[in-house]
């Protein structure tokens, strides 16, 4: 279908093409490394230290990353000619975004204001360094999580447009991370039957080798719900690439990655695709209606929760989760000390109840705006009484998100991401679209199952894919 300049949107894609892959030595090197860094993100098994050294997880990402940003700032700062623009949260790619951060810096301002980041007791351990002590103190990490906020999507949102502006960089994005998600996939299916004959051969982390997933599917993305969220954005990119080749996506990696996913026996994974499942069939009500999608939408409501039933109990590991859960009301009403598989869970488990809690006693404000970012690891210490005041998040990202930025602010966190996916793709054919859409929203519910990089990567990604069809619309480029 042609836009509004008469030129397909294919035809727009349509230099981006193999002969690429052939001229890697003209792409920049610092667009060589930010592609690595990406890359290296998700793939959690690269952590050379951990959060005691340094405050946060030390994967080789970070260091390409610190390489990165110190080229850009000497860059632009030698030639501020180049201009390099400062990122306009106005843009209708990225207001949704601008207008989550505006809620969130607004719940924060209230919640200090009343008190609801205040601790009795300070964060300090032996075992930490002096600075990841500082960092994880209840007076800074507040703060430092609007940073991360901020950071997140800048880096792999917005950078994209900057550092892959040639087809020869996109390509050789698609190239490093397809061969590094295959080299995961065959390693994780791999040592898969070995770790079920207790022969051990990929730990989580290189900085933890003896922290071991079990007989779980995890690859090199760290523990088995890190590894399922990143299963499908390797789904989603490699949707995106054999789109640009004007290829269909093979049903080989759609069924492997579905089974690896699976075998991660993952609860937040789970968790994710049941919000999937929902926010998708209600996106399907948005549409006009026709019997075609209200039968879809009607069908996922009601499979959902058959879906998720039959799941938990072909698990052994899952169905640990559910036995627990018998009295957990109680347990919570009486303050009383949780079952093991529940207290693992238990970050995730008191911002909820105090919610709960909070539209009991009519305390309607932090339900619909949130408490602010960071919020929530203060009422995780409040509720575990920790005695060192460790700052301890939520792993899931749909309890942060509705602590900290309340029901308005979590919505406009999910538009942040489909938005922009649906205006991009309203001229391109609909089955190719509605995968699109489709995929987004898959990556969606996995991060509100458990936080990830991976929305952000796509996203970005999928920008400066479609950059050159931004042009052809006034007032949507990026």
């Amino acid at each position: 279908m042609a836009d509004a300049h008469g030129k397909g949107i294919y035809g727009v894609l349509q230099s981006f093409s193999l002969p690429g892959y052939r001229r890697m030595k003209n792409i920049p090197l610092l667009s060589r490394v930010y592609v690595w860094s990406v890359v290296f993100e998700p793939l959690l098994f690269f952590n050379i230290w951990d959060e005691w050294t340094t405050g946060i997880g030390g994967n080789i990402s970070r260091l390409l990353q610190a390489m990165v940003i110190i080229a850009l700032i000497f860059k632009y700062s030698m030639k501020p000619s180049q201009g390099f623009r400062i990122i306009n949260f106005a843009n209708p790619i990225y207001r949704n975004y601008g207008i989550y951060l505006v809620i969130a810096i607004f719940a924060g301002l209230l919640s200090a204001l009343f008190g609801g980041y205040n601790m009795e007791m300070t964060f300090s351990s032996s075992r930490q360094s002096l600075f990841a002590n500082l960092l994880n103190s209840p007076a800074v990490r507040p703060q430092f999580e609007y940073f991360i906020a901020i950071y997140y999507f800048i880096y792999f949102v917005v950078l994209p447009r900057y550092v892959l502006k040639t087809e020869d960089a996109l390509h050789y994005f698609f190239l490093i991370f397809k061969t590094m998600f295959i080299l995961s996939l065959v390693i994780g299916l791999f040592s898969l039957p070995l770790d079920y004959f207790g022969i051990r051969l990929v730990p989580c982390h290189i900085s933890n080798w003896s922290h071991w997933a079990g007989a779980r599917f995890h690859g090199l993305a760290g523990e088995p719900r890190h590894a399922f969220i990143y299963l499908f954005l390797g789904l989603a990119v490699f949707k995106l690439e054999s789109y640009i080749k004007n290829q269909p996506l093979s049903k080989i990696w759609i069924v492997t990655i579905i089974a690896a996913a699976i075998f991660t026996q993952s609860a937040s994974g789970l968790i994710g695709i049941a919000v999937f499942l929902v926010l998708l069939s209600l996106d399907r009500f948005t549409y006009p209606m026709h019997r075609g999608r209200v039968f879809l939408g009607l069908s996922l409501l009601i499979l959902t929760p058959l879906f998720i039933y039959g799941l938990i109990n072909s698990s052994s590991h899952l169905s640990y989760y559910l036995t627990s859960t018998s009295g957990l009301w109680d347990i919570l009403e009486s303050g009383g000390e949780l079952p093991y598989f529940m207290m693992v869970q238990s970050p995730d488990i008191y911002p909820l109840y105090d919610l709960i809690v909070k539209a009991r006693e009519l305390d309607i404000l932090p339900i619909i705006i949130g408490s602010g970012l960071g919020s929530a690891s203060v009422i995780n210490n409040h509720y575990t009484h920790l005695a060192s005041g460790q700052m301890i998040n939520p792993n899931s990202q749909l309890v942060r998100s509705l602590f900290e930025s309340g029901i308005i602010g979590s919505l406009f966190f999910i538009l942040s991401f489909i938005s922009p996916v649906k205006q991009l793709t309203s001229h391109v054919a609909i089955k190719d679209r509605f995968m699109f859409i489709m995929l987004t929203w898959l990556l969606i519910g996995c991060f509100m199952g458990i936080r990830s990089a991976a929305p952000f990567i796509y996203l970005g990604i999928f920008l400066a894919v479609f950059a050159p069809c931004c042009k052809a619309n006034k007032g949507t480029a990026p």
